[in-house]
């Protein structure tokens, strides 16, 4: 019998008879029914090859009559399915079935069929060669109107505009919003209407069998090995009234084949749309979020896939499916989130009527995807992606794939509002990336054989992070109608004639240098407010990358999203099936809190769904979290209400202080419901146990705007005076606390200015501030975006929450006079940064839009006085890309003000300013300058390192020589006491070398500075002699003291022709050093011995071998000592003088049971005072003189009485003077210290780790004391 899909045969023969079924009226799925069960075999005939010709199949038409009836390939079959008869004891096998292919035969895995074979897309079988020839007809047609008006569109891209956010609404009152004009004159795209559609799925699949050479069974999509195919759903919408809701639709279900030769167009739509999503005049929603899942296998695409609003497409992680577009393809881009209405007029936001507002079209993702589009027809201007989004949207794992030499692009991002894009490779086309948004994080993109790698059409803020680029003919070519600054760092070139274009195609950069480690192009501020210069490209300044944050290649650490590609199904635990309901109303905090212990060691699975919590969930650190579609933590309840100051509550507390170990959480949602005046969303207290090991992905703050809130506009509407009382939702949304690190890569942290029921990180809309690094070291940060409170400055900060203002450390004081511009008393602060260093911050769009909800402000900059606060900082801090909007100053340094005026960019609305390098001013105190190079250098057989000019560098010591010095005879006296102590010869095992400065050009002069030759270190000096302590005197105390006559001067050469050492030898080959993007290899600072480190006094044996370990004898503790507060404590403040005539602050411990005896003191009643003010210094020389305090006093008399005060000064403070640390020890009445090392240093480690909590360096030391001890640490400054 013939088909319209193949020719099949059909014989069963058993013992008892013979049985045709040739005769037998059955539909296709019973005749494949039939080839599985072994009854027949199937032989593979072009498709309609009875009916249609093969010049019919691949050449074009004319226009036929009947063009505009429904075409009758696309209507079902009316056949009912017969059902087969197989009860002759004969088994099915669904497995396995032969195909004919020539003489051979072939098994293959088939996946059972999902859905009815009526209902899916090929569309060959039911059409006849009229129906082609009509087909071919609208296709040719629509191709023609599509490439005029695509070539259009990307020559005449649109902008976005600017006035009120949908949804903002004043209830009677009136609002002046300004929009922009400037996309009146942008051409249309072509709607693609269902009869255009249909015509080119059927066009698409004659086309696909024409190309089939051999015409062999097409190979269908198949169930991959990734768990996230196979994995049961249990996840619901809460507020989408709709239980049947389907949140995971894989792409079979609907119909979708992926052999690469049936259409899948429609059926891709279908799993798109399913259940009332969130498409045309929608504007944008959460209710109804889904997955759309591929599996293995290639998908045929014919016209443009709209992606509805909330929508995440993932692949297969493992085996990634390719979007394949068909040589007739029309449209502008495979799959689109930049979609038009094509009806004319207005849009929502005064511009082009979209489906989405393009700077509110948010929650979206693509991952784990190819799409290839180098099939279609040259000439036709094609994209992979037509990309338009905002905030809370990521692209990761893709690939989009053109043909070489064409004019295709891979991605088109007209216009948007931000989001994060990462692990993207651009294969041939004109063009990778034509693209413009207002700020974007891209990182870990690789262009090969693109004409041009990015063409930016226009740009606030792109962050552009780990690029490579190879065999392209323009690696950055800037294209737009303003000025563009650009920063390009650690660019990786291959086969690259032109790395940057302007807009006349004039080279700015050749492509020459196989690395572009840095080069700047824009305004720049070198660490001064009144400095500005202009940097025509290359390098700015003397940055240097903190070597904490970085990885082994000298890039700043990245870790890509975990997608758990080796792990099984049994690997994940489901949040529902711990008891959690998630429907938005009930309470799962028990629920979620018992889930995440009992998934330790597996992955815990968050359903789709809503979840209450009324009180802190504490994640443990081991912890993996992944979630469904934004899965919701709602904080909700009187638990959080409580705005007052010691009474703020947190909802999700990861980890607990002190806490070290890993945490993997991703696709989260937290936020809130009804008013919660007191809640802390999240904090953050996990040490992450190696770099990015404790991380968040896709994770997002909305705190209202949103049905289930209780904070919509219905609820909370604006108003331009007074405050909505019970509208206060949180007090802070994320809490970095001192003790912690992480990793975070695409987070946005929103209080809603906008229903939405309509990267990279994000703050929007909070009082105080957006960020706040205070204290702060050691951070990468991608790009930084932040708007002010659209209701500000009516009421001004703090209101509401006035009540809270210095709950959280480094919050402003909101001392507020009218004179001064620099308060931000008026609006919210953007960034605020102080006391920090070695920040680093690759872009940061910073935006004030309103004052009191009117935009009259923007184009004369006046919406606000400023928007970042940088004050009292050490070194290392820089900003790159800073964009501003709204406000007259940029920002304020020390107290000095950049004008936004002075870096205007356009000169037109909205009138944004930029500067492409700001480094902060440094007050100069800073000690983690110098490169600390590790020892394994004296290893190599030849010792070299890499740094980045210019360096200062710490050679490590010699330890292969060793000398001796005769330690000098020591006269002291006491009145008429008087004694002569010897000591004997010190060997010296340490050659410590001096301070190297390196420098790019060669010069070397007397501060030691030389270039990148070959060079001998130079043996430093030692300053001082190791003390004695001796107990004599009339008091018959124990002293210290030190010989004062100079140490013998070292030799002065250890290289070629040098006289050797008395005992071993100097190193056999000189040092080289390296040009590099990093430092390698490093240890960290005072990692071995050195001047710089070690104080004054120091003691014999402390500068040839290792110091004592600063732990002691596990045996040799007090009692109670597990009692003492070594880490940041709870504080309530008072004061009190300290002997430097500093403010403290009086911390007192928590009591604990076990005490002491009172002559021993008791470690349970300690009270920790620390200065608040004065010199700061860093922890490990805090560490060093403790430790060489409590050497000193080893044979001291430690009885009531006692006082003992030692100062030890450091000769090097970067330039500023030097540091000497006072440590002491007085023992009160009745009392006595049993001496331990151990002991004494943990005493010491008090006002070390318990004050100054906001980093590991800047200590300003303390008090501790108890009813028998007072140990004091103070550094001070010595000018």
């Amino acid at each position: 019998m013939v088909s319209q899909q193949g020719s099949f045969g059909f014989r069963h023969r058993s013992a008892e008879n013979d049985e045709d079924f040739t005769d037998q009226a059955t539909t296709v799925d019973d005749l494949y029914k039939l080839i599985k069960a072994g009854y027949g075999t199937e032989y593979i005939v072009p498709a309609n090859d009875s009916v249609v010709n093969w010049s019919d199949l691949t050449g074009q038409t004319t226009h036929m009559p009947g063009m505009n009836e429904p075409f009758r390939w696309d209507i079902d079959d009316d056949s009912e399915d017969e059902d087969l008869d197989a009860s002759n004891g004969d088994e099915i096998d669904v497995n396995e079935v032969r195909f004919t292919e020539g003489s051979a035969f072939t098994k293959l895995h088939l996946e059972p069929r999902r859905i009815p074979e009526d209902t899916i897309t090929p569309l060959l079988k039911r059409a006849n060669s009229e129906d082609l020839q009509n087909a071919r007809a609208i296709v040719k047609n629509a191709i023609s109107q599509s490439s005029k008006l695509n070539k259009a569109r990307l020559a005449m891209p649109a902008r976005n505009t600017y006035g009120l956010n949908p949804g903002t609404v004043l209830g009677s009152g009136r609002v002046r919003a300004r929009n922009d004009t400037t996309n009146q004159d942008i051409p249309p795209l072509l709607k693609i209407t269902d009869q255009i559609a249909e015509a080119a799925a059927l066009v698409a699949e004659a086309d696909a069998v024409a190309m089939t050479v051999n015409m062999t069974k097409r190979a269908v999509a198949v169930s991959g090995t990734y768990w996230m195919e196979s994995l049961s759903r249990k996840g619901t919408v809460p507020w989408g009234n709709d239980p049947s809701y389907v949140v995971f639709r894989n792409v079979l279900d609907y119909g979708a084949v992926g052999d690469g030769v049936t259409d899948d167009t429609k059926a891709i739509k279908s799993a798109m749309t399913d259940g009332t999503r969130c498409g045309e005049a929608c504007n944008g929603s959460t209710l109804k979020n889904a997955i759309v899942y591929f599996p293995p296998g290639t998908y045929l695409i014919s016209s443009t896939v709209p992606l509805p609003f909330g929508t995440q497409v993932i692949g297969d992680a493992i085996n990634r499916p390719t979007l394949l577009a068909t040589p007739s393809f029309i449209g502008l881009g495979v799959l689109s989130t930049d979609e038009y209405t094509g009806t004319g007029g207005t849009g929502i936001d005064g511009g082009d009527p979209e489906y989405y507002v393009n700077t509110a079209n948010f929650y979206r993702q693509i991952r784990n995807i190819i799409i290839d589009i180098k099939q279609i027809s040259q000439g036709q201007e094609i994209t992979c992606l037509h990309y338009q989004v905002a905030q809370a949207t990521s692209l990761q794992n893709v690939e989009l794939v053109a043909a070489s030499g064409s004019s295709q692009i891979g991605m088109f991002a007209e216009n948007g509002s931000g989001g994060q894009i990462s692990d993207v490779t651009f294969t041939g086309g004109g063009i990778g990336i034509k693209g413009g948004s207002q700020q974007f994080t891209a990182q870990r993109l690789t262009f090969n054989g693109c004409t041009t790698g990015v063409q930016v059409i226009w740009d606030w803020g792109w962050v552009w992070k780990s690029i490579t680029m190879t065999n392209v003919d323009i690696g950055f070519k800037l294209v737009g109608d303003n000025g563009i600054g650009v920063i390009l760092e650690n660019v990786a070139l291959s086969g690259v004639g032109t790395a940057v274009a302007d807009t006349n195609g004039k080279t700015l950069l050749d492509g020459s240098s196989t690395v572009i480690y840095e080069w700047v192009l824009g305004p720049v501020y070198e660490g001064s407010a009144n400095s500005r210069n202009f940097s025509g490209g290359g390098k700015i300044g003397n940055y240097r990358r903190h070597t904490a944050l970085l990885n082994s290649d000298g890039a700043y650490f990245e870790r890509a999203k975990p997608q758990y590609e080796s792990k099984a199904v049994g690997d994940f635990m489901h949040l529902k099936d711990m008891g959690a309901a998630g429907d938005g109303s009930t309470d799962d905090t028990v629920a979620f809190q018992k889930a995440l212990y009992a998934s330790l060691g597996k992955i815990l699975f968050i359903d789709a769904g809503s979840y209450i919590l009324t009180s802190t969930v504490i994640i443990p650190p081991g912890a993996k979290i992944v979630g469904e579609t934004w899965s919701q933590l709602m904080a909700s309840g009187s638990y959080f209400k409580d705005a007052s100051f010691s009474n703020p509550k947190v909802m999700l507390k990861v980890g607990n202080a002190g806490d070290v170990g890993g945490v993997e959480i991703q696709d989260l949602l937290f936020t809130t419901r009804g008013a919660t005046a007191g809640l802390i969303l999240l904090e953050w207290n996990i040490l992450a146990a190696s770099a990015g090991s404790a991380g968040l992905w896709d994770c997002h703050v909305r705190i209202g705007g949103a049905t289930g809130t209780e904070l919509t506009p219905a609820e909370c509407p604006p108003v331009t005076s007074g405050i909505n009382q019970g509208c206060s939702a949180a007090s802070l949304m994320m809490h970095l606390t001192p003790s912690a690190s992480g990793y975070f890569e695409n987070m946005w942290l929103w209080g809603a200015d906008h229903m939405i029921e309509l990267y990279a990180t994000a703050s929007e809309h909070a009082v105080y501030y957006q960020y706040n690094f205070n204290g702060a070291s050691n951070i990468f940060a991608g790009m930084l975006q932040t708007e002010s409170p659209y209701f500000q400055p009516t009421p001004s900060p703090p209101a509401p929450f006035e009540a809270v203002v210095g709950k959280f450390s480094g919050d402003p004081d909101y001392s507020c006079v009218a004179t001064n511009e620099f308060s931000g008393c008026d609006e919210s602060w953007a960034v605020i940064i102080k006391n920090s260093a070695d920040i680093f911050i690759a872009g940061a769009g910073i935006y004030s839009w309103f004052s009191t909800y009117s935009q009259d402000c923007i184009d004369t900059q006046e919406c606000q006085k400023s928007l970042m606060l940088l004050d009292c900082n050490f070194a290392n801090i820089r900003i790159q890309n800073l964009v501003t909007i709204g406000t007259k100053y940029m920002a304020v340094m020390s107290g000095e003000g950049i004008l936004a005026i002075d870096n205007l960019n356009v000169k037109a609305h909205p009138y944004w300013s930029q500067i492409s390098i700001l480094d902060v001013r440094s007050n100069g105190a800073q000690f983690n300058e110098l490169i600390w190079i590790d020892p394994a250098i004296w290893e190599m057989d030849q010792p070299q390192f890499t740094c980045s000019p210019p360096c200062n560098v710490k050679i490590p010591p010699w330890t292969g020589a060793t000398s001796t010095v005769n330690y000098p005879l020591l006269t002291v006296s006491d009145g008429t006491w008087t004694s002569t102590i010897t000591k004997a010869p010190l060997t010296i095992t340490e050659w410590v070398f001096g301070v190297v400065t390196l420098t790019h050009d060669g010069t070397i002069n007397k501060n030691k500075r030389q270039g990148f030759e070959g060079f001998w270190p130079v043996l430093a000096t030692t300053p001082y002699w190791p003390a004695v302590v001796y107990t004599g005197g009339l008091d018959g105390l124990p002293t210290t003291t030190a010989p004062t006559v100079p140490f013998p001067t070292p030799p002065p050469s250890i290289g070629t022709g040098a006289p050797a050492p008395p005992s071993g030898s100097w190193p056999k080959r000189f040092v080289q050093p390296v040009v590099g993007t990093s430092d390698s290899p490093w240890v960290n600072e005072c990692a071995y011995f050195d001047f710089d480190c070690k104080g004054s006094p120091f003691y014999a044996g402390e500068g040839g071998f290792p110091l004592n370990d600063p732990y002691g004898d596990p045996g040799d503790d007090d009692e109670n000592s597990d009692d003492l507060q070594t880490t940041c404590p709870i504080e309530t403040t008072s004061t009190s003088s300290s002997s430097t005539k500093t403010t403290m602050t009086s911390v007192t411990t928590s009591a604990a049971p076990a005490p002491s005896p009172y002559e021993t003191g008791n470690t349970t009643n300690n009270t920790v005072s620390c200065y608040g003010r004065g010199e700061t210094t860093e922890h490990t020389r805090m560490v060093n003189a403790a430790t060489s305090f409590c050497n000193s006093i080893e044979n001291d008399d430690l009885v009531e009485g006692y006082f003992r005060s030692i100062d030890f000064p450091y000769p090097y403070n970067g330039g500023l003077g030097t540091v000497s640390i006072t440590v002491s020890l007085k023992i009160k009445v009745k009392c006595a210290f049993k001496y331990s090392l151990n002991l004494c240093l943990k005493y010491l480690s008090i006002p070390t780790d318990s004050c100054n909590c906001n980093g590991i360096n800047g200590k300003q030391g303390g008090i501790v004391s108890n009813n028998c001890f007072e140990f004091r640490s103070d550094p001070n400054i010595n000018l």
